[in-house]
């Protein structure tokens, strides 16, 4: 393939080329001002003033870029004198001497990669046959011409089989830095077919000199895989498979090919693979003398070619300038420091130009300040002060920013305008005992602080009376300021323990320091007078102290009693109730007695008065009294207050009575009619707001005692009426609202025994109504004999509550048929009630007017037949009259004339 390379197209580059380069040369010459001078026969020493040879390189190859970019290749120039190859691939920072190059014509030169996908845009080329044959396209698996030159023992070492068509730049090299770095490509027509092959092409960048890090370098191999001390080369970077050629085991390593560019079938390039952009890298000691040897061989045989491409300018080491860190400084006030520091001190003055910007003005804002300093030889560091100027005018801040004018590092100053210390510790106050008071002066900025006891707090706490002062020192001032506490004392007022008096009493809440006194009555004095019972409390304060005290005043009461809680006692036991009372001159108990003390035999309502000198006392008790025997426990009383009940009555009282040994027997004290149904306890009472009492015996002489008195509570319902009547084959229920409050609906329950309710009918409630409502519900599966019925009322939040009770008797006789008879119906004065059989037990006849209103009651006693009622002293018109009995309740209506 090298005579392909040789057509009249690569001629034409290849006079284009030099046509470029020999033009350039003048003006590298100019740019670059580097100096040939001879040290040694045979040997070139090249110093290089300014390291810019990586930008004139550009420019250099900018033509040759122009001619060929239509072709979008690699382009070579073999045939580089070894002086310009080195200084083309030295930047800046280095001095180099004993430049010599051993290799075959043609296989060295430089190269321009703008066009190529190779990584690096210009450099130098050591290749083991023509240059030329790495111009692309890749057009051929084997492409390679065998130089006839020999191989070199140092690669050979690294390869582990003979080598052939050694390329070797060698030259001595003095870093001004303290690491030395160059950039390179490898790339081979060995790839891929022959990886794991013993057809290994090699390079190496060998180095020889003081290893700060020690041992000393001797001909280390630095062309290194990144992060590991694995040379470069074909069996160590590729596309990680072995080759067509090669063997399994035959690679020094298959794990590393994010290094590798496979260019098979490439415009640009021929050879068939190459690596990544690499970087070399040495850590030296500034200004000693180190070898390098630059090299590259076939391995194997001479026959497949491989070329390393060196980064223009890349070969450097140069020292590192830094500045101090950004600072701020107070106007007219403070001073900084900037220093410029050299990361290796060298051995002659190292002069450093500065470039100032920023928003201050020199001159105005602050002093002028230097356009170069110098770091003195074997100095590492050079510094300056910066003073600033107060230019009168209140700026937020200004600015002062140093550059280096060869690096363009920098840093930047801040120009504050001065806090003068400023102190207020407020006016002279009052601390009260156990109270702390914070004091602060605390500024910003650099200041101190000196407090009259010596702290040095931005803050200092008060908790005792005194004179308090500070002073504040600042870079630019100082203040200071001075504050006084007074303190009162801590206030007890006592006005003693609680009065009973016959005569007004005088209150003195007097207490020492005390500014202001204020009485629960409004007075604003030290003492009053008490002229009647009551609790009397007063404040008492000034400026630290708040305190109170209360007595209690009582007038002519003089007598305490106590009877004691509502309680059940023992019938077995003596109960005796003790108002015994030292001051007392008289006893008066409701029954009459008194004595001191009053023995309790029966259930009721016990009060007594006591008199004294200044008044009286009194006291009342509700005491049970019912049997404690261990054979009477499990006689129980359940009671149900009814207070919206048939119109005759003011409120019912429905008990039920569980466990014990029927019959049982009901005495009592009330005011009212009571119905028996073995269990079961109906007692309708007249007066609202009195006391009832009854007592339950079973058979075994067993005593359980209610006592009690009806508190109706608000229900969300107002009812007014809750009744019913039986009927032939059914039972009739109705009952009457006033007003219904978040009422959902009505739950009517029935039980035969007054004990297990269960529900028989819903009926839908009317929600929210201000108006009087009216409901019914048929029963027509009643059960025979006693029926009774309980309404139950439930809000939409689900509450329940029970509004009544009634009872329904359905006896042997015949449902429906009426137990008395009117005459006449229709009568002016008297009115004649003939019952079809003598009643069988107590019960009552009623006569209720239109309204509702109960005019007339007579109590029945068994055995009666006909009972007369006098209607003369009523107005004409209609009337009801109700027989209410164990059997039932029953209604006829009435007119008079």
């Amino acid at each position: 393939m090298s005579g392909v390379r040789h057509n009249s197209t690569n001629h034409f580059v290849k006079s284009a080329f030099l046509f470029g380069r020999l033009k350039k040369k003048a003006v590298i010459g100019v740019s670059l001002q580097y100096h040939f001078f001879t040290k040694k026969p045979g040997h070139m020493s090249t110093f290089f003033t300014k390291p810019r040879w990586r930008n004139s390189f550009c420019a250099f190859f900018f033509l040759v870029g122009s001619f060929s970019a239509a072709q979008a290749q690699l382009v070579v120039e073999p045939g580089t004198p070894p002086d310009q190859m080195v200084e083309i691939l030295t930047g800046g920072g280095v001095s180099v001497d004993n430049i010599t190059l051993n290799c075959p014509t043609g296989a060295f030169g430089t190269f321009n990669g703008l066009a190529s996908n190779i990584g690096i845009e210009t450099g130098i080329m050591l290749a083991t046959g023509p240059l030329e044959i790495a111009v692309g396209p890749d057009d051929a698996e084997s492409a390679g011409e065998d130089n006839g030159g020999p191989g070199y023992p140092l690669l050979t070492a690294i390869a582990g089989n003979t080598t052939f068509n050694a390329c070797v730049l060698e030259f001595d090299i003095v870093p001004q830095g303290d690491v030395l770095t160059f950039n390179y490509v490898f790339g081979s027509e060995e790839y891929n077919e022959y990886v794991c092959s013993g057809f290994n092409d090699v390079f190496a960048f060998f180095v020889s000199g003081i290893n700060p890090a020690g041992p000393d370098y001797d001909n280390t191999n630095v062309a290194l895989i990144p992060g590991t001390e694995i040379p470069v080369a074909i069996n160590s970077v590729n596309n990680g498979t072995v080759g067509s050629a090669g063997t399994a085991g035959g690679c020094i390593s298959l794990d590393y090919p994010e290094y590798f560019v496979d260019n098979n079938g490439g415009l640009s390039v021929q050879y068939d693979g190459f690596t990544a952009v690499l970087t070399a890298t040495v850590n030296v000691v500034p200004f000693e003398t180190y070898h390098f040897i630059l090299s590259i061989a076939d391995a194997g045989d001479g026959v497949f070619d491989s070329g390393v491409f060196l980064e223009a300018g890349s070969f450097e080491s140069l020292p590192e300038f830094s500045l101090s860190p950004p600072a701020s400084v107070l106007e007219g006030c403070t001073e900084t420091v900037v220093t410029v520091t050299i990361d290796e001190p060298e051995a002659t003055d190292v002069p450093v130009a500065l470039i100032y910007g920023g928003t201050a003005t020199p001159g105005l804002d602050y002093l002028p300040l230097p356009g170069v300093v110098t770091i003195p030889a074997g100095e590492s560091s050079v510094s300056f002060t910066v003073t600033t100027l107060s230019d009168g005018f209140p700026d937020p801040f200004e600015t002062i920013i140093v550059t280096l004018a060869e690096s363009g590092a920098s840093t930047t100053i801040t120009i504050l305008e001065p806090n003068l210390p400023q102190v207020n510790l407020g006016e002279d106050g009052l601390i009260c005992p156990g109270n702390a008071i914070t004091l602060n002066a605390a500024n910003t900025g650099d200041v101190t602080y000196l407090w009259q006891d010596g702290s040095t707090g931005a803050t200092y706490t008060v908790t005792a009376p005194g004179e308090y002062a500070v002073t504040v020192t600042g870079q630019c001032g100082v203040a200071d300021d001075a504050i006084t506490f007074t303190t009162q004392p801590e206030l007890s007022v006592n006005l003693g323990p609680d009065v009973e008096t016959c005569e007004p009493v005088t209150l003195n809440a007097a207490t020492p320091g005390a500014f202001a006194y204020l009485w629960n009555t409004g007075e604003t004095t030290e003492t009053i007078t008490a002229a009647q019972s009551g609790n009397y409390s007063v404040t008492v304060s000034n400026d630290c102290s708040v305190v109170f005290d209360a007595v209690q005043v009582t007038f002519g009461g003089g007598i305490a009693v106590e009877l004691g809680e509502n309680r059940t006692l023992c019938l077995e036991e003596v109960n005796v109730l003790d108002a015994t009372n030292p001051d007392a001159t008289s006893y008066l108990w409701s029954n009459g007695s008194t004595a001191p003390t009053l023995t309790i035999t029966q259930t009721g309502v016990y009060s007594v008065t006591v008199s004294g000198p200044c008044g009286t006392g009194t006291d009342e008790v509700c005491l049970i009294v019912q049997s404690c025997n261990p054979d009477c426990s499990s006689m129980e009383i359940t009671e149900v207050v009814d207070c919206a009940t048939d119109v005759e009555f003011t409120y019912q009282v429905y008990a039920s009575i569980a466990g014990g040994t029927p019959p049982y027997t009901v005495t009592g004290d009330y005011n009212g009619l009571i119905d028996e149904d073995n269990q079961v306890i109906l007692l309708g009472l007249y007066d609202f707001g009195e006391f009832y009492s009854f007592d339950v015996t079973d058979a075994n002489g067993c005593v359980r005692s209610v006592l009690g008195k009806p508190v109706c509570s608000t229900l969300p319902v107002t009812l007014t009426r809750f009744n019913g009547e039986t009927l032939q084959t059914s039972n009739l229920l109705w009952w009457n609202t006033a007003a219904e409050v978040n009422n959902a609906f009505f739950t009517l329950l029935r039980a035969a025994d007054g004990l297990h309710f269960t529900p028989v009918a819903q009926i839908a409630g009317a929600g929210n109504s201000s108006i009087g409502r009216y409901y019914q519900f048929e029963d027509t599966q009643p059960l025979t004999g006693n029926n009774y019925y309980r309404l139950q009322q439930t809000d939409f939040d689900g509450q329940t509550t029970i509004a009544g009770t009634i009872l329904l008797n359905r006896s042997n006789t015949i449902a429906g048929i009426m137990p008395f008879t009117v005459a006449p119906n229709i009568t002016r004065n008297e009115l004649t009630v003939l019952f079809a059989a003598a009643t069988p037990s107590n019960g009552r006849l009623m006569l209720f007017d239109t309204a509702g209103r109960l005019l007339q009651t007579l109590n029945l006693q068994g055995g009666q037949q006909t009972v007369a009622l006098q209607l003369q002293n009523y107005p004409s018109g209609m009337y009801l009259l109700r027989y209410v009995s164990p059997m039932g309740m029953y209604s006829a209506k009435v007119v008079k004339e």
